[in-house]
């Protein structure tokens, strides 16, 4: 007001500092409040005070509204950019803890896959050519002979049989036995490989929906058939082969070497299987899903802020179709 300026102009000789601080007259009086508020020394001090603070402060409300430039579009500096903070707590840290996890079973798979092909060459060769005649100090495979009791046990009495006919000792078919033993680890592989390439039922839709359940059951059921019957049934038969050689003479430190193989090969299948149906954490999946739909249009500003930077509404929208 005109008489704030009045009294500024009065009072530019009466001493404002202290110190080199400024005084301030609210706070600091020397002497009671004058009933005269216009010729009170105190007062006049606190005018002046007030009024210079009026005008600082003026200018700092219109330094307020330039910074804070959001409210107007037209301006040039408007930044629309937001903090990448949450972005890459909620999108990224989930998605590369998903491709890491995917990474491991990928490399442990073929780990496992490497091992059972390692025991499955290492068993064929066992059946197929191993001989035991230095450590036993007999003939080995070459005096092994069928026996009649055995012949019997397999054929039953059908008395047309020329083996159990043959007084004479025949000679155990070894090239038979080794083929057997291949054409069981074929088509226990066989078996691996088509329980390892049925379809995946582990996504959220075989859970949350009805549909799902079933195509889930249905799939789920194929692969336990599959696994436990036609993969674990050729175990069972390879493991009766290596006692046919036990019986025949194998010793006993060699017949726990193949054992031990087709442990192996055991242990590989049953860590396959665990790759196979137990995936990725479905929590994890559905955070990441829910944050990647969700997060990205609170960013649209950051977008729109390109195209102000650039002067192109073409490149910004580009730029958010994009990233999308």
């Amino acid at each position: 007001s005109n008489n704030d300026e009045d009294l500024m102009n009065e009072t530019t000789a009466l001493p404002s500092q202290h110190n080199g601080e400024e005084i301030n007259p609210l706070l600091s009086s020397t002497s009671g409040i004058s009933t005269s508020p216009y010729a009170h020394r105190d007062t006049i001090l606190r005018s002046s005070f007030l009024a210079r603070k009026h005008r600082e402060n003026e200018q700092l409300e219109t330094h307020a509204h330039q910074i804070s430039s959001h409210d107007n579009g037209d301006n040039p500096e408007w930044n629309g950019d937001l903090p990448t903070t949450l972005l890459s707590f909620a999108v990224i840290t989930p998605l590369g803890q998903s491709i890491s996890m995917a990474f491991s079973r990928r490399e442990m798979a073929l780990q496992k896959l490497a091992m059972y092909r390692s025991a499955v060459y290492n068993l064929y060769v066992a059946h197929s050519s191993w001989d035991w005649s230095v450590s036993s100090k007999g003939k080995g495979r070459r005096g092994c002979v069928e026996n009649e009791e055995d012949e019997m046990a397999v054929y039953g009495n059908n008395t047309s049989s020329s083996t159990i006919h043959n007084k004479q000792a025949k000679d155990i078919d070894w090239l038979n036995h080794s083929d057997t033993t291949l054409c069981h680890l074929i088509h226990m592989s066989d078996s691996l490989y088509k329980y390892l390439t049925l379809p995946t039922a582990t996504r959220a839709r075989h859970r949350a929906t009805h549909k799902g359940r079933k195509e889930a059951n249905e799939v789920l059921s194929a692969g336990r058939e599959i696994f436990t019957l036609d993969v674990y049934g050729r175990m069972i038969m390879i493991s009766q082969l290596s006692e046919a050689l036990k019986y025949r003479g194998l010793p006993g430190n060699e017949a726990s070497r193949i054992r031990q193989w087709e442990e192996k090969m055991t242990s590989a299948m049953e860590n396959l299987r665990v790759v196979k149906e137990y995936r990725t954490l479905q929590a994890l999946r559905v955070y990441e899903r829910l944050f990647s739909l969700l997060l990205p249009p609170f960013y649209a500003t950051s977008y729109v802020q390109v195209a102000l930077n650039t002067g192109s509404l073409s490149l910004g929208i580009a730029m958010g179709v994009i990233t999308r």
